[in-house]
């Protein structure tokens, strides 16, 4: 993984509505134009070692340490937004926390292959379906399926969501991610490497 961040604007629907930023052990979202103000916040995720943290604007924080792909534990406060997948026994087996999930996709060099992300509240299965050359373009579109614990977005609760990755192709090499697309029905949000 590099050593660099790397910056993303966040679209929807044609128009900047915020920035992401990643890195191997961190991942900062920063939404400050959405619609009516509506989905406005920050979030920030780190992860040390085998501790993975994060905090959004709301106030909620999670905290979770793995153990060789095992959650050994996970707290959530305020306790009201913890769910059933709160409590490691729970939790399917070899899973990684979002900030190395996010990683293992915008910096890979080919598809990346099948995995399971957890949050502290949810399990989410990342698996592709179909890699193309497009435009001289690696595209990787992959299924987003939350398979344990509540879905996104209150009250829509998105269990099913499409990403698309597209990496520069350089020969036979893929390059860096150019953008990825996560879209749930006929609504996308974008992310561009800036």
């Amino acid at each position: 993984m590099p050593a660099a961040a790397e910056t993303f604007d966040v679209r929807l629907a044609g128009r900047v509505i915020g920035q992401l930023e990643t890195a191997p052990d961190r991942l900062e979202s920063a939404l400050d134009n959405t619609p009516l103000g509506a989905a406005d916040g920050w979030f920030r995720a780190s992860r040390t070692g085998q501790d993975y943290s994060a905090l959004n604007s709301d106030g909620r924080a999670i905290d979770v340490r793995f153990a060789d792909g095992q959650v050994v534990a996970a707290t959530v406060t305020p306790l009201s937004e913890a769910t059933e997948l709160t409590n490691p026994a729970a939790v399917p087996t070899d899973v990684v926390d979002p900030v190395t999930g996010l990683n293992r996709v915008i910096t890979a060099s080919d598809c990346p292959s099948t995995f399971r992300m957890y949050d502290g509240r949810r399990a989410i299965l990342i698996e592709p379906t179909e890699r193309a050359i497009e435009g001289g373009e690696l595209v990787c579109r992959m299924n987003y399926t939350v398979t344990d614990g509540p879905g996104h977005v209150s009250p829509f609760r998105l269990t099913n969501l499409r990403m698309e990755a597209r990496y520069a192709l350089d020969g036979s090499e893929a390059g860096p991610i150019d953008t990825l697309r996560i879209s749930a029905g006929p609504f996308a949000v974008l992310l561009v490497r800036r």
